[in-house]
């Protein structure tokens, strides 16, 4: 039972290598080594059930989940730990608010619903800077292992013929979450994340095991079998599946198939120098656990505080790094940890004790650090001390105006209407600040809808700012253009800002005078819409070059223009408030 395979081993290496690439940014589809991941703990999660419910119904539920826990909570609790430390070292504090959260999630098995609700798109830039998002992963395998453990023990409890009532729940639960999965019954951000339209992947390990079995040949199990597959394959050649579906449907295909060869040997081979590639890449795979664990916080960290974007050295250092730590927790914590606290029971309750005592320190301090925003230390180029009782975030600087989402109000003044989406609420503190909310009635609203489409009837300037292009907008662009209209440019100050903010501990007399260039795409769209705009363009780029030709990071007096890199601070607010003087676009 516990033999390893070299196949599923040289499997899981190759896997954990994509994975690293795609985190790195060279392997564009990388993220599928997850999906064969998924489909490998399916597999040898519904041996280990169906071995240990064949001899003499020593299955218990209890001692499932506990070993589990015991494989996977120590060493996701180190990478917490250490996370933890070098962001409340090396981070500034949205980032460090961030992070805390996703340590709280990771180290509760948690992590993939605080990915949902912060940030919904696994594919977000910003995901680059943060140590812990990848551990959503770990998360959902532990919530499969508590719900599938539990399902089969009550069917195993209760079923006289346990293998056949096995083999159709695996399958009834592949058909259900396919179907979930297939058809856009839940939203893309809960298809990734959860785990009922990722339960089909799971199974697919499971339906490999199923072949193994004699049951498989009695003819009522085959029929049922045949109906769900049947139904499964008319259904979905009703839907359009786009590109990403097709291709993690074909890695599951695919998993299955080599999975089914897991007992195949690789025999005569000690001489080639390929045998000797896939012996190192099989051991990647042994240890792809710490390799996963590591690799992300490596590469954020480096990204955060070294270099960004990453050059070829980079990513050869990066690599090297991930592979050295990788193996060394694998080495010193994952595997000895794990034989040390499977023991015996006495040792096994003293590591679950003191795991518990460890979550509970880390969730506190996470929740210290969220309630403080982030703010352990004065950062006096945001503005933010921590003594002071008047710090307002840049996060929620920008979200205030959250509260301008309302009809204009009926009096003398002219109404002035902002559209799009937190870009405009930067424009509207660039209004505030220049103080022409008190001539004018502010309103913002993003969506194309009919409530847009009154304001726009009632307002007196129009002014559009959205981190993106246009063309949403253009529908309405011809009524928009009957009164005094503006489009208000992008703006972008780099995703640098942390090495920016570390810089300086390394030089005293340059930190305030560093500065950066836009990507040349991002010119490209400057003069895009410079071009179709003409006077109505409002340049938010030009207007803080400084005398040498650059874009400096701070404002004259030194206080960061953003902090995320992308939306002001209230300092880069009112910088922008006396640059562009306001004023003559509401003349």
């Amino acid at each position: 039972m516990n033999q390893r395979s070299i196949i599923i081993d040289l499997l899981k290496g190759v896997s954990i290598i994509a994975v690293i690439l795609y985190h790195s940014g060279l392997f564009t589809y990388g993220y599928l080594g997850v999906d064969i991941f998924l489909v490998i703990a399916g597999f040898f999660t519904t041996k280990s059930i169906l071995y240990q419910s064949q001899e003499g119904n020593n299955y218990k539920l209890s001692n499932f989940i506990l070993k589990r826990l015991i494989r996977l909570w120590p060493l996701v609790l180190i990478v917490c730990v250490l996370t933890l430390l070098l962001a409340l070292f090396w981070m500034m504090p949205m980032a460090l608010k961030n992070t805390a959260e996703t340590v709280a999630g990771s180290s509760l098995f948690l992590n993939n619903f605080v990915q949902y609700i912060t940030s919904s798109n696994y594919w977000d830039q910003s995901n680059e800077f943060k140590p812990l998002m990848h551990t959503w992963y770990i998360a959902l395998v532990f919530q499969y292992y508590i719900v599938y453990a539990l399902l089969l023990w009550y069917v195993i409890k209760f079923s006289k013929d346990k293998n056949t009532a096995i083999s159709i729940t695996v399958c009834i639960i592949f058909v259900l979450s396919l179907l979930l999965y297939i058809f856009p019954l839940l939203t893309f951000p809960q298809k990734f994340y959860f785990l009922p339209a990722r339960f089909f992947e799971f199974a697919a390990g499971g339906i490999v095991v199923l072949f193994e079995l004699k049951i498989w040949q009695f003819r009522k199990t085959r029929l049922v079998i045949i109906l769900f597959s049947i139904i499964v394959l008319i259904l979905s050649l009703n839907v359009n599946l786009e590109i990403e579906q097709i291709k993690l449907l074909s890695i599951v295909f695919i998993t299955q198939i080599i999975l089914s060869s897991y007992t195949l040997k690789i025999r005569d081979l000690d001489n080639n120098w390929w045998y000797k590639i896939i012996k190192v890449l099989s051991y990647f795979g042994i240890g792809s656990y710490s390799l996963y664990l590591w690799h992300q916080v490596i590469i954020a960290f480096y990204r955060y505080v070294f270099n960004y974007p990453l050059s070829c050295s980079d990513y050869i250092i990066i690599f090297i790094i991930c592979i050295l730590i990788g193996i060394i927790s694998y080495q010193l914590f994952e595997k000895k940890l794990t034989k040390i606290l499977s023991s015996n029971n006495f040792t096994q309750r003293i590591g679950l004790l003191v795991c518990c005592l460890i979550t509970l320190a880390l969730v506190s301090c996470s929740a210290y650090v969220y309630q403080k925003q982030g703010l352990i230390r004065d950062v006096p180029e945001l503005d933010l001390y921590v003594d002071s009782d008047k710090n307002m975030s840049p996060e929620d600087y920008n979200s205030l105006n959250f509260c301008l989402d309302v009809d204009f109000p009926s009096n003398s003044k002219k109404n002035a209407l902002v559209i799009g989406d937190s870009f405009a609420r930067d424009w509207i503190n660039i209004l505030k600040e220049s103080h022409v909310d008190s001539i004018l009635n502010l309103s913002y609203h993003t969506d194309v809808d009919s409530i847009l489409t009154k304001r726009i009837k009632e307002a007196d300037y129009i002014f559009v700012a959205n981190n993106g292009d246009f063309d949403i907008y253009y529908p309405l662009l011809r009524e928009m253009m009957k009164k005094k209209f503006y489009r208000v440019g992008c703006k972008y100050f780099t995703k640098r800002v942390g090495i920016v903010y570390n810089n300086k501990r390394q030089f005293k007399n340059e930190y305030y005078s560093q500065s950066f260039c836009p990507d040349k795409l991002f010119e490209e769209k400057i003069k895009r819409e410079r071009a179709i705009f003409g006077e109505s363009y409002i340049d938010m780029m030009t207007i803080i070059k400084d005398e040498r030709g650059n874009y400096p990071h701070f404002t004259p007096d030194y206080h960061l223009y953003s902090e995320d890199g992308i939306h002001l601070t209230k300092a880069g607010a009112k910088e922008y408030a006396k640059r562009l003087n306001v004023i003559q676009y509401i003349k």
